[in-house]
């Protein structure tokens, strides 16, 4: 038998007092880093152009921040076993709060190219930042909570749509208070000071005997695992495109900046409420359910939220608020899972269950994530630009590529039952090392023990190797 991985048991060591304490801090920690996420986005695009940046340079300024995560997220995915959790959330937080207090002087920069430029490094600086504390979140998540990962992202994601939807808010009140500086000097401040607070809290998972790399070449060569990796990308970059569009869309119904901002705030809301729920759910019926029906209803949404053209239907308000609330539960159905389902597939294929596997599939995640937070704008922008196209053309192609990534989906996993065994990620079990047993009981049958329930399982295995 090969040797159970270090962190493959259960969480018995870690108390619920100090799980909870967990929870609340990474929470407040999603929570100060996403206002600041959203911190600009009422005011930015003003002072920008006031300052002589094209539409085209103020997107380049924006998508500098998922350019420097990106970057950076192979090489840390890979670093965090020798680094250590705590190590990383202190220098995460502290990297991006100071390049924040350095974007508050931007407005000071001499001329137009100066401007531009700074403010691009500084985003740049800021998403470098995130991908420390965030990697470092994922693998905490998978070693304190091993059997629960879903449920408690979804408890976390509560956090993401609060400071989401108040990042904005908080930003046009320090803004209008005092000026383009007050906002970014604030929250820049508070994530330096919380920084060390939060390292002392949190707890320091380290393991520098492990090797990630080979975890890595092993995932990569996993065709489901590069279908959960595109899966997620084509989810951010939908929302991304139709939040950056969503003004341009509602043009028709003229309802104003206030009820454009409450609309699009939807999704969030959805989030919020139905964030834990999905998660306990997921956990307990399996992650893979809800990631294919999570794709199928961000296509669905995107096709009626325009309407697709060959609907024949005009623009409406209730069609719109209906659309967005399917986009948030598809949202929902994507994010939350995800990330469980990729340690459900490295145990399945016996790669392993420690910190250097969480901290790669975590690094999978910011991938798609910084992927589709470039793509999403880039290429829904190219679409839009085409004569051919119209905005609800350009929707309704980005909502078929979703249903058709659902399909692939759907199809592997019909094709790929026909010689596994697949279970709930609840009662993954660590494979056999058949080469140590007999020719003749060196499996299991799948139909057999899937008639079992998880004791009579345990049983029939240790018998097996027991009589080896």
């Amino acid at each position: 038998m090969d040797e159970k991985p270090k962190l493959a048991k259960s969480n018995p060591t870690f108390s619920r007092r100090y799980q909870v304490i967990t929870i609340l801090g990474l929470g407040l920690m999603l929570t100060i880093c996403y206002i600041n996420y959203g911190l600009m986005i009422s005011f930015f695009p003003l002072v920008a152009k006031s300052r002589g940046a094209s539409t085209i340079e103020i997107g380049l300024i924006y998508a500098m921040f998922p350019i420097g995560a990106l970057v950076i997220s192979p090489f840390y995915g890979l670093a965090i076993p020798f680094v250590g959790t705590r190590y990383s959330i202190w220098a995460g937080l502290t990297i991006e709060g100071i390049f924040t207090i350095l974007f508050g002087f931007m407005d000071k920069a001499r001329g137009h190219a100066r401007f531009v430029a700074f403010c691009s490094l500084a985003r740049f600086g800021i998403g470098l930042g995130t991908i420390f504390y965030s990697t470092a979140l994922f693998s905490i998540i998978g070693v304190m909570f091993r059997e629960k990962v879903a449920s408690v992202r979804g408890l976390i994601h509560i956090f993401i749509g609060i400071g989401f939807g108040g990042g904005p808010l908080v930003g046009a009140l320090l803004y209008n208070y005092g000026g383009f500086s007050l906002p970014f000097f604030v929250t820049g401040g508070v994530m330096v000071t919380v920084a060390p607070i939060l390292t002392f809290i949190l707890p320091n998972f380290k393991e520098p005997e492990s090797s990630p790399y080979p975890i890595l070449k092993k995932l990569c060569k996993l065709p489901y695992v590069i279908l959960i990796v595109i899966g997620y990308t084509i989810t951010i970059s939908a929302q991304t495109y139709l939040e950056v569009n969503f003004a341009i869309l509602l043009q028709p119904l003229h309802l104003g900046a206030i009820r454009v901002a409450l609309l699009i705030m939807i999704p969030v809301v959805i989030y919020i409420v139905l964030g834990a729920t999905v998660g306990f759910l997921a956990d307990r019926w399996g992650h893979r359910p809800f990631v294919v029906a999570g794709l199928v209803l961000v296509g669905i949404s995107l096709q009626l939220v325009a309407p697709a053209p060959y609907f024949q239907l005009k623009l409406q308000l209730p069609l719109v608020i209906v659309s967005l609330i399917i986009l948030g539960m598809g949202l929902n159905f994507v994010f939350i899972p995800s990330y469980g389902d990729l340690l459900t597939v490295a145990r399945e294929e016996n790669i392993g269950d420690n910190l250097a596997v969480y901290s790669v599939t975590s690094a999978f995640i910011s991938i798609s994530r910084s992927s589709g937070l470039i793509i999403g704008p880039t290429f829904g922008g190219f679409l839009a630009s085409l004569s051919s196209l119209n905005f609800a053309w350009s929707t309704s192609i980005i909502g078929f590529i979703a249903l058709f990534q659902a399909l692939i989906l759907i199809s592997y996993l019909i094709y790929n039952r026909k010689g596994r065994c697949h279970r709930a990620p609840n009662n993954t079990y660590k494979k056999l090392n058949t080469n140590d047993l007999n020719e003749n009981e060196e499996s299991i049958s799948c139909h057999n023990l899937s008639e079992l329930d998880n004791e009579e399982k345990s049983e029939k295995i240790s018998s097996t190797v027991s009589d080896t």
